[in-house]
């Protein structure tokens, strides 16, 4: 990122019972853009050992906005981006043993990236504290050399693909081991746009801390979980614009009423 902005927020946070963070609305599963090429909606079950998995066409690396899914995912779960060259079609389990490739993972009950250029491996949580929405919408979304993974309208890590060169393709892979992975795909789309559209900053979010002890902060980015935390600050990629909101939950469970919601319009790009 070119730049790395602070967004300083002054809350009180009062301990009450009473009032809770909203609920997250599903997302909308319709196709999001006429200028996208869309899959037919199906259920992909997997064998023992053998992913279920689909594949998009080849798309040129500046056409493509974004890659997004919606659905219910199975256990083990991903959407992926590769060099639409270097695609095998009969592989067993989808874009996984490409030497260039990466993929954005619902695992269970947490969020997870798997990344590969020219073999080397770089893997890491990128959530273990968002609740699994189902349906739920997962994307990939391309700036430049750059990608950024989001869960429903939360931003959570970004990755270069600078190495996959100008045609790239996606996948959608089920997976789940020693049962079969059943994924039920709604809508699975490549929507093309110009990324120079976009406007992409990473943000770190601030707020006094509680006076009480072992209080837990829970921030909410677009009224979506983006994690707890028991520190002061919680980094977060805002693409186009934001809001945020914190709570607080005491160590008897009380959580707070939510915090003034302060909203940051992206300025950069990466």
């Amino acid at each position: 990122m070119k730049r790395a902005l602070e967004i300083s927020m002054i809350i009180l946070l009062l301990i009450t019972l009473a009032c809770r963070p909203p609920n997250p609305k599903p997302p909308d599963s319709t196709p999001p853009k006429p200028n996208a090429e869309c899959l037919k909606p199906q259920t992909l079950t997997s064998t023992e050992k053998t992913s279920a998995w689909i594949h998009t066409r080849a798309h040129n690396k500046t056409e493509i906005e974004r890659f997004e899914v919606t659905g219910w995912p199975s256990v083990d779960f991903a959407i992926g981006i590769a060099p639409a060259a270097s695609i095998d079609t009969t592989a067993p389990n989808g874009f996984f043993n490409l030497p260039t490739r990466h993929r954005f993972y619902v695992w269970r009950d947490s969020l997870y990236r798997h990344e590969k250029i020219n073999g080397r491996i770089t893997e890491g949580w990128l959530s273990k504290s968002i609740r699994i929405e189902k349906p739920c919408k997962l994307s990939i979304i391309l700036s430049g050399d750059s990608i950024f993974y989001q869960y429903m309208q939360i931003a959570l890590g970004a990755a270069s693909i600078k190495e996959f060169g100008n045609s790239l393709a996606f996948e959608i892979a089920a997976y789940d081991t020693p049962n079969k992975g059943v994924a039920i795909v709604d809508t699975a789309c490549v929507v093309l746009r110009a990324p120079s559209s976009q406007k992409i900053d990473t943000v770190r979010v601030l707020w006094d801390r509680h006076q009480e002890p072992k209080i837990t902060f829970t921030v909410f980015q677009n009224k979506q979980t983006l994690g707890s935390t028991a520190d002061t600050s919680m980094q977060a990629v805002v693409i186009d614009s934001a809001t945020f909101q914190v709570t607080a939950t005491d160590s008897a469970g009380n959580i707070s009423a939510p915090s003034e919601a302060v909203k940051h319009k992206a300025k950069g790009k990466p």
